[in-house]
Order: structure tokens, then sequence, then C-alpha cells
């Protein structure tokens, strides 16, 4: 690089004069016009699944260019999602070629924070808002890690790392709970006389998680206690026996083994129930009223005081199921369909989804569906409609959450399933959370939050709660909402 040229990336460091488009360089040589073919034909590879193929490539026209920053980038892109961490430097370099790249700050920022070096991420996050103060995702990364700062002893650091289709989970601590020696376990305690057996558990759970982290807990006991259910809502009173031990098993208990802090779980059904000194939740004492309230302000609260809330994450074996489902990986979308019954008013537009499904595959993208559990168990009402189906997923939560997070984006109709989204790092968009015919009005939120048109601040950059009221969701609302986010995300 030549002095001038070194001279000019100081200053933009420093206090840029003017904004750099993405096609803009600030070196003296241009990107040489005989390795377009090449990298063009790179690229197309990426889209293809062929990331290995690509990367050849790229080093290819490296060799013959050493500043061609796109090639560098992509390079970059393809070792950071096989949780290389010399992807970091290589993203560093683009910054280096190019520092008006707002989005290679950010780049830059995530690949560092996925490999624990969090001072330095704050700080590619930061010179990203210094050259566009509105760049969403650089402001959302930042806010999330000095969040996550604030504890930095207690409170665990995730990314969703993937190396041949697996996501790892990144922590400050020594080593998995079998090979670590366990110093202080928080007894949880969820009362099914006064709590639901539905996904609400999620939640519950999550905020435990959080409360071991700030109370420096090294793991959790959970205990649901279920000697009798709650008769309080509408779905409480038509529920049978039978429907809600399968919901006690198959929706509470497998939502507690997916938290890697929960070291057991115990379901009591009979016997006096004996008291720890400290547990959660810590007043009042499980069996009292009032146990169970709206969730939400107290997890965004607990995220708030310094704990990560994303706690849940799929099993090895899972990911590995979920892998085999995509024979696209670089262009893997995941549709999840509520459908409740035949006159739920919260249920999705099966027909619209459908539409979106036809759009996307003939856009060459790899869709999977995960159909409601209801229609995987029941009439089957979502099944039968010429779309690649994952029905496994539709039962266990294990796969279902696997698949979540293997995909590039997930499109989700509002539900109860759609809180395992919410709690993990998978990216998503997620329709029909706003419902003026239900009891999840505007009002509502205005109450419980999140508000109106707000997004949740444990969110990441690419989750996103699109808050058009659910009656407004047509087809082609699905299709233009769905263009706009992989065009964001650069899918």
């Amino acid at each position: 690089m030549s002095r001038r040229s070194k001279k000019a990336l100081d200053k933009t460091e420093v206090k840029p004069e003017k904004s750099y488009g993405p096609n803009e360089r600030l070196t003296d040589a241009p990107v040489r016009k005989e390795l377009e073919n090449t990298f063009n034909r790179a690229v197309s590879l990426i889209t293809q699944g062929e990331r290995e193929v690509a990367a050849k490539l790229f080093v290819k026209i490296l060799v013959e260019q050493p500043d061609h920053w796109r090639a560098i980038n992509n390079l970059a892109g393809i070792r950071a999602m096989a949780g290389d961490p010399t992807a970091a430097e290589l993203f560093k370099r683009v910054v280096e070629i190019f520092p008006g790249y707002e989005k290679g700050w950010v780049n830059l920022g995530i690949s560092l924070q996925a490999h624990g070096r969090f001072d330095e991420s704050a700080e590619a996050f930061q010179q990203a808002l210094l050259r566009n103060p509105n760049l969403e995702a650089a402001a959302v990364c930042l806010a999330k890690l000095r969040a996550g700062q604030k504890s930095p002893k207690i409170v665990l650091q995730y990314a969703n790392v993937r190396n041949d289709g697996e996501t790892e989970r990144v922590t400050s601590l020594p080593s998995e709970w079998g090979q670590k020696k366990i110093n202080s376990i928080l007894p949880v305690y969820y009362d099914l006389s006064q709590a639901p057996t539905t996904f609400d558990a999620a939640m519950f759970f999550a905020i435990a998680s959080g409360y071991a982290q700030l109370k420096n807990y090294d793991a959790m006991d959970i205990t649901i206690i279920a000697s009798s259910y709650r008769l309080a809502s509408k779905r409480d009173l038509t529920t049978d026996s039978a429907s809600r031990d399968w919901r006690l098993w198959n929706i509470l208990f497998r939502l507690a083994t997916l938290i890697p802090r929960v070291r057991n779980i115990t379901v009591q059904r009979n016997g006096k129930l004996v008291l720890p000194t400290v547990f959660y939740p810590e007043n009042p004492v499980p069996g009292g009223a009032g146990v169970f309230v709206d969730q939400y302000p107290m997890l965004a609260r607990t995220f708030l005081d310094g704990a990560d809330v994303q706690v849940y994450r799929p099993s090895r074996r899972a990911l590995q199921w979920a892998q085999g489902q995509f024979t696209k990986p670089d262009r893997s979308i995941v549709l999840s369909i509520r459908n409740v019954g035949p006159n739920d008013e919260r249920n999705a537009n099966i027909q619209d989804w459908l539409h979106l499904y036809q759009h996307l595959t003939n856009k060459g993208f790899d869709v999977v569906v995960i159909p409601d559990q209801n229609d995987a168990l029941g009439d089957g009402a979502g099944i039968d409609l010429g779309w690649k189906l994952a029905l496994p997923a539709a039962v266990d939560l294990d796969l279902r959450l696997a698949l979540y997070n293997s995909c590039r984006m997930n499109f989700s109709w509002a539900g109860g399933q759609s809180l395992l989204l919410w709690l993990s790092p998978a990216p998503f968009r997620i329709f029909g959370l706003l419902n003026e015919k239900s009891m999840t009005t505007a009002d509502y939120f205005a109450q419980v939050g999140p508000a109106v048109g707000s997004q949740p601040p444990f969110f990441q950059f690419n989750q996103r709660i699109l808050w058009e009221d659910a009656a407004e969701i047509s087809a082609e609302f699905l299709v233009a909402a769905a263009e706009k986010a992989l065009l964001e995300s650069d899918i």
C-alpha cells in the first residue's frame, strides 16, 4: 500500500469525510477486471452450497490481487460459517482496505465476539456507527454486548458458530458440565396449579436461567410440580387431563432439556414438597396464588440487568438431523405454521403460506415447512399440500430448535413455538403476533410488552417481529416481507 493510501486510511478511521458506497475503494489499485469472472463464479458456488470450492477460487483471486476486498470478504464469510477464528483477521483486512464499508465493521464485530474478543468487538461496532449512526445491526449488536459486559464473570456469551452444521456454545466457563465441578445449584419450581401447560414455560425457564447467572449459580435443578392442574384460562377449562399430561412431558419437560445450564429435571406428582432455603421464584412460594404472572417484563429486565436470556440450544444429534434436511444450506429457509383447531382466531392462513412457499422455491430457495403439531397429530389440514415437510420437528422441540438454528432464515406465524425463536440465536421474522381478534391486542402489549412497533432488547440484529395486524397479512404481504428480509440478510 502506498504512503498516500495509508495516510488516507488513517484519516478516514478517525473522521470520515464522505460516505463510501459498497463499490467504491480507498486504494490506488482498482479491482482487476480479468478476475471478475472468477469472482462471480465463486459467488454463484456459494449460493449453490459449494463453499469449499468457492473458497479455493477466492484464494486464487487473492494470489493474483491481494487487495481484492470483495474476495477477502467472501472468504471471511465462508470461514466464519465454519467457526474458523481466522475469519476475524480476514474481516479486519477488509476494513483496512475499505474502512468506509459499514457492514464490514459489523461482520468484524460479530466474528470477534464469537471468539470471546469482546473489547475488540465493541470497537468494531463503534467504528460502524461512526460511519453510519443509523446502522441498526451495529447498534443492536453493541447494545447486547454492553448489556452482557455488566457482569462479565457470570454472564454466558453465546454465538452461533457453524462448524460442519453444528451450533456450538461459546462461553467463558472452562468446560462443559460433565467436566466441571458444580459449585452451586439453583432449585427452580414450576407449579402447574398456578402456571399453564403451554410454551409460556419457555420464558419462565429463560428468566430462571438469567437469575442463576446474575446470582452466580453454576447450574439449575428444575422441579415441575404436577399434583394438580391450573383452572384459570379458557384453555385450562377446555383441555382434558390426557392432553395436559402430554403437554407436560412433550413441552414443559422437553423445554427444560434444551437449556445447557439445567442439571436435573424432576416431575413431582405426589408427596410432600420440601423446599430448600433458597429457590426460584423467591416469592411467593410454590403452591401459593400468583406464582405465574405475565413474564415478558421480567424477561426484558433480566436481560437489561446483564444476563443472557437466549438460552435454548439444540442437541448435537438434532443438529446433525437438521443439517440433512437441506440440499442447499446457503439458501435454506424454514416456515413455521400455527394451526390449532378449525376455529382458532390466532391460526395462520395456510393457503397464504403455501403461496409464500411456492414463491420461494420458484426462486431457488431450499424451503422446509414445520407444520403445527396439531396437524401432525390430528386432522392434517396443513400436511398434504405438496410442500417439503419436516414432520418430526412438529412434535419434537429439540428437532424444531435444531432446524431453527440450522437455516439462513425463519419465517414463522406467532404462537407458542415461536418463543424458541425469541430465546435462541436463530434468525427470524415473526408474523401475526398483533391480533385484534384475540387477546394479543395493542392494549394487551401496552400493558405487558413488548409495545407494538418495538423489538425486545435481547433480540439480535437479524431477529424481528413484524407488527402488522394478523387480519392485514395477505399472501402478497408475506412475499414482500420475505423478499425484504432476505435482501437485508444477503441471502
